[in-house]
């Protein structure tokens, strides 16, 4: 991250001599990692069950895991049992429900 840092904020004369340091390429895959790594981490959210990464594209809040199949609030990532939409009545995510 450090290296993309310094290589993004610097000059076209920095920029040309890590090109020739690391090579073209490595500064290309180094940019499309961090870039790939900052847009999971502000599109998506661990499951509180079984802390596989969800993204969250459309839709209420109410998530159901992929891998696990458990469901969970996505605002507030509290675990939900069966009669979860009670959860969206009774809490701080009553505004956020929406169901369809």
């Amino acid at each position: 991250m450090a290296l993309w840092d310094d290589y993004a904020s610097g000059s076209k004369q920095r920029q040309r001599l890590l090109e020739n340091r690391y090579g073209r390429k490595i500064m290309k895959e180094t940019v499309e990692d961090c870039l790939s790594e900052d847009w999971i981490v502000f599109n998506s959210k661990n499951c509180p069950h079984c802390f596989c990464r969800i993204q969250k594209n459309r839709g209420c809040n109410m998530m159901t895991c992929s891998k696990c199949l458990n469901r969970f609030c996505w605002a507030c990532l509290d675990r939900l049992q069966t009669g979860a939409s009670q959860h969206f009545v009774d809490s701080r995510c009553a505004a956020d429900y929406r169901e369809y």
